[in-house]
């Protein structure tokens, strides 16, 4: 059962129970009932208020929750993860801009990847030929002693 419906039902059967209570009342003791069923209307009221700002609270404390996790997921290494948006409200739009930044995070950590794995192998190419050439020198018969 879902929380609107419920505290329409609270709200509808403590109506009803004031009516009926009302009916029941001599006319002499109506500032008495008038009082009670303000009462009443306050405490339903109040709950209702109470009950409302938590569901509302919660809603947008999840949202904020799902959000920092996200964030310290990527900055743990996990570029590929983005945040789960929904809605259309201020928090939505920020969870648009991080998956954006995360967007471009992951393309400049794979283009810095590809970069060192490319720089890497070309750097090593060289240094390869380098060290053959200097081993072959080194061991040449007519090498003199002080340049081994």
């Amino acid at each position: 059962m879902n929380l609107p419906l419920m505290v329409t039902v609270i709200a509808w059967v403590g109506a009803a129970l004031a009516f009926l209570g009302l009916l029941r009342w001599d006319k002499k003791k109506w500032p008495a009932v008038t009082g009670f069923v303000i009462g009443a209307v306050t405490a339903v009221a109040a709950v209702f208020v109470v009950v409302l700002s938590a569901v509302l609270s919660r809603a947008l404390t999840r949202q904020i929750r799902e959000l920092l996790q996200a964030i310290r997921q990527v900055r743990a290494g996990a570029y590929s993860h983005r945040a789960d948006v929904r809605g259309h409200d201020e928090i939505a739009q920020i969870g648009h801009e991080f998956n954006s930044l995360t967007d471009r995070l992951q393309k400049t950590e794979e283009s810095r990847r590809r970069f060192v794995s490319n720089a890497s192998h070309e750097l090593k190419t060289p240094l390869a030929t380098m060290k053959i050439l200097l081993e072959n020198l080194i061991y040449q018969p007519d090498m003199p002693q002080e340049l081994r």
